[in-house]
């Protein structure tokens, strides 16, 4: 290929090599140096306004909307029907009244510079929040009295750590309502209580199994919903599957205000590891 030489106005003969620099430049000419730097263009209320409906959402700019993201993992998946949580097999179980909730550590590394989020339901089924100090392997009490609780999350760390050292757990007498893991920083359990006067609206769920596939291995799933206005109970859906289950749905599922929903697995045999990453946005209603 024949090469031309700009600076000689010749082309170049055999075996002559040219090196060539490349530049970046604004539509005015001028060369991009850090005197003169590329121009960025940044979010503007524009171009939020214009962003998907999720994105909104997420974004924290649609009033009475918001993201939820549930997540649940067990190492010890067994052939009863439990939810994707830190103490299965033994399935997850709602108290019936409002209480306090004792909440403490397996590590007393966990000291009083260690906070969580507990994030759940009051005696009205309206949304509750608290954050706690811990004190180590000594039990701390909530100021609130929860009915339910979805989720409970490290917010800030015991001093000189990073992340909680030991078992955080929130209970009341033996019902064990959360758990944080060591070294997981928030719980992780596949069931969530909607609050009075709002909806879920449930858009993916997937599912993951830790055992290898086979003919004689599967993960059976199914969604355990009770309406706590009507007390009914009902199976949402029951199905089996290997390795992944994912529900992308083309329209949101609707679940009702006072609903407890627990997306439950069980093996067909053996105990292994199962996980749950669901994604929704809650609505109020009025």
């Amino acid at each position: 290929m024949a090469i031309y030489n700009s600076a000689n106005l010749n082309y170049q003969s055999f075996n002559k090599t040219l090196f060539e620099a490349t530049t970046l430049a604004l539509s005015n000419g001028h060369i991009v140096d850090s005197n003169n730097p590329l121009p960025v263009v940044g979010l503007s209320a524009n171009s939020i306004s214009s962003a998907p409906f999720e994105w909104q959402v997420a974004l924290g700019t649609i009033p009475n909307a918001t993201q939820v993201n549930i997540f649940g993992y067990s190492a010890n998946i067994a052939t009863t029907y439990s939810i994707a949580w830190e103490n299965a097999p033994t399935e997850y179980a709602y108290i019936t009244t409002p209480q306090t909730l004792s909440v403490n550590s397996t590590s007393s590394s966990d000291n009083s510079n260690a906070k969580v989020l507990i994030t759940g339901l009051d005696g009205s089924w309206a949304p509750l929040s608290e954050v706690v100090t811990l004190n180590g392997t000594s039990v701390v009490t909530t100021t609130n009295q929860f009915l339910r609780v979805n989720s409970m999350i490290l917010t800030q760390a015991g001093s000189g750590q990073e992340t909680n050292i030991g078992n955080v757990t929130a209970y009341y007498n033996s019902s064990q309502l959360a758990e944080m893991l060591a070294g997981t920083g928030r719980s992780q359990m596949s069931q969530y209580s909607v609050a009075n006067n709002y909806t879920l609206y449930i858009q993916n769920v997937n599912m993951f199994s830790g055992d290898a596939a086979g003919a004689s291995k599967f993960m059976n799933f199914r969604v355990v919903v009770k309406n706590n206005v009507s007390n009914a109970s009902y199976y949402l859906l029951h199905t089996t599957w290997q390795n992944a289950y994912q529900l992308p749905r083309a329209n949101p599922f609707a679940y009702a205000a006072k609903s407890d929903i627990r997306w439950q697995m069980a093996t067909n045999s053996g105990n292994y590891s199962g996980s749950a990453v669901i994604e929704g946005i809650l609505i109020k209603n009025s």
